[in-house]
């Protein structure tokens, strides 16, 4: 095992990696990007334009990297945000070969990911590099991301240097930062967390195509739930603005949404069939989100899952 030294984050030297310049990806990237406490931050897509961009947007201050190793090579920070933990076991996997992970370095997963893969990954950077992960599930949306209003959820050893020595660079896209635990503890929360908003988007277009077949307008509706003890998010924020709108516009896919839906059951409920586990509603919700995903394909945005009951009852919820 590497023996870790004490890194210190310097404002005139100290540098950053941040991999996976997706739609969350390269929105944190850029609010990174504006941290005072960081002098440079190497960035990395298999995307060239998009790191490109993101260095035209921010001259002087990042660079695109040609690969992994390039882009983590020295650097006291590396953020990760990635579709699955498999692809940053890659990711690691290519920094560890490059030999290029500083003993000391702390890397920031913001995938939403696994938490029994990321318990894997955070052992081997370990043992191969000296270097400490982190788990930071983040909840908000593009549109929370661009703010700097995100919540992370990290999974971390309480009272962890590594997990302050990065705190002021999470900030800068995160207004709420909870430790949730140890690594994996984030991305559990982030699971369940996601499958419970699924439902609450499920439930929500059952009762709304039910009071629109009653001659309830769906906006009227919301505007006595959203001030009654029946109100969620999704009755809030995804519904009026997502699905009524017809926009179906949050940018944050299907496919992605029945990954950390599958995550939630298997991963942190780890049950066969969780419904004989006392789990019998998130069940439920997680077929419904397969069923959707079956019917609509990955590439459909996540609010589309409302499209089920619209279906079902032939009563589609839209402003009248």
């Amino acid at each position: 095992m590497m023996r870790r030294s004490a890194a210190t984050l310097a404002p005139a030297t100290s540098k950053a990696a941040f991999i996976g310049l997706g739609a969350i990806g390269k929105v944190l990237a850029g609010r990174v990007a504006l941290a005072p406490e960081l002098a440079s931050l190497s960035v990395f897509q298999r995307r060239p334009q998009v790191g490109r961009e993101l260095a035209a947007a921010h001259a002087g201050k990042v660079t695109a990297a040609a690969d992994v190793a390039e882009a983590v090579r020295g650097a006291e920070v590396v953020f990760t945000c990635l579709p699955r933990s498999s692809d940053v076991k890659s990711v690691a996997d290519a920094a560890i070969a490059g030999r290029a992970l500083a003993p000391g370095s702390v890397w920031i997963d913001c995938t939403s990911g696994d938490p029994t893969f990321a318990a894997a990954i955070a052992a081997m950077l370990d043992e191969e590099a000296g270097c400490t992960y982190v788990d930071a599930a983040v909840s908000g949306g593009p549109a929370g991301a661009a703010a700097g209003t995100l919540t992370a959820m990290l999974g971390a050893p309480e009272g962890s240097a590594h997990m302050e020595h990065a705190r002021p660079l999470v900030a800068q896209f995160a207004k709420n930062i909870v430790h949730c635990g140890p690594v994996g503890s984030g991305f559990a929360i982030k699971a369940v967390n996601n499958a419970m908003m699924a439902a609450h988007i499920l439930i929500a277009a059952e009762g709304l195509t039910a009071l629109k077949q009653h001659n309830v307008p769906p906006e009227v509706a919301l505007a006595a739930i959203n001030g009654s003890s029946g109100r969620s998010w999704a009755t809030l924020q995804r519904i009026p603005d997502n699905v009524l709108s017809r926009k179906f516009d949050y940018n944050f896919s299907l496919e992605l949404l029945n990954k950390d839906v599958q995550t939630c059951m298997t991963g942190v409920f780890a049950a066969d069939d969780p419904s004989k586990a006392g789990f019998p509603l998130l069940t439920l919700g997680a077929e419904r989100v397969a069923q959707a995903l079956e019917k609509l394909g990955g590439e459909a945005d996540h609010t589309e899952i409302v499209k089920l009951s619209e279906e079902e009852t032939g009563t589609v919820l839209d402003r009248l």
